[in-house]
């Protein structure tokens, strides 16, 4: 093996300035997983829980950096879902979290004054989310 093939092996655990780099990596691992996986024609329930419990967790830290993002462009430093911000970086409730992030975008649509439109295919998209919210929790609950 040479250097550039042993350089693939390396990993810089740590090298990251966020929870968005981060989840650039859980997005890069399901890309993986949903590329290879199916080539070795073992069954994907083999891996089910685990791939559930990453995906969950990639949602988790997306909810919280969009959070943190609509943060920056309203004035209210009020949260709806948690007393602090501590208490919502803490977290691992997906459904709070994902209210914390609907409110947060409609502080920002109601200030920039957005379309009609973009308020209905936010909520499009995040019915979706909260449809898969709620299957992971019904996964998880008995565990």
């Amino acid at each position: 093996m040479n250097r550039l093939e042993r350089d693939k092996y390396v990993a810089w655990v740590g090298y990251t300035t966020g929870d968005i780099q981060i989840w650039g990596q859980y997005e890069r691992l399901f890309d993986f997983i949903f590329e290879e996986y199916p080539k070795t024609n073992r069954r994907f329930d083999e891996i089910s829980l685990p791939t559930l419990f990453t995906l969950s967790h990639a949602i988790e830290l997306g909810l919280k950096e969009n959070i943190k993002f609509f943060k920056k462009y309203h004035e209210s430093k009020h949260l709806s879902k948690f007393e602090n911000w501590t208490l919502l970086i803490k977290s691992h409730d997906l459904e709070s979290l994902s209210e914390e992030f609907k409110s947060g975008y409609n502080k920002l649509h109601k200030k920039v004054n957005a379309s009609k439109e973009d308020k209905e295919e936010f909520n499009k998209y995040f019915k979706s989310l909260q449809e898969l919210i709620s299957l992971l929790d019904s996964k998880f609950r008995n565990l």
